[in-house]
């Protein structure tokens, strides 16, 4: 049943889901666990879904924020005004941020 539900998605389905179409569809509930066990035992390989939680703000600090750059993105000297943005990326298995900084006079990125 597994391997069926596996193959009619494609191949691109996780333990979590193939768990909730058995409930769903067929009527078997079994655990998450079970349900990864028996797809190791018949090699298909793990396919995680998990993402890092989402970090909200306070109603209080969301919304808009005035804009002070008004588009001038080339600046008359340096160190005036920094940008930065941050992302996080996942490698190994681990969630990582990465913070760049850039002078828009220098127009060089700094990590």
């Amino acid at each position: 049943m597994i391997l069926h539900i596996y193959a009619d998605y494609d191949k691109r389905i996780g333990a979590y889901k193939i768990t909730y179409i058995l409930g769903r569809d067929y009527g078997i509930f079994i655990s998450v666990g079970r349900v990864y066990r028996l797809m190791h035992s018949m090699q298909l390989p793990p396919i995680s879904t998990i993402k890092p939680k989402s970090i909200s703000r306070p109603k209080e600090l969301s919304g808009c924020y005035a804009n002070h750059l008004h588009q001038a993105f080339h600046q008359k000297a340096p160190n005036l005004v920094w940008t930065s943005d941050f992302t996080y990326l996942k490698a190994g298995g681990k969630w990582y941020y990465l913070c760049i900084i850039m002078d828009l006079f220098l127009e060089k990125l700094s990590l």
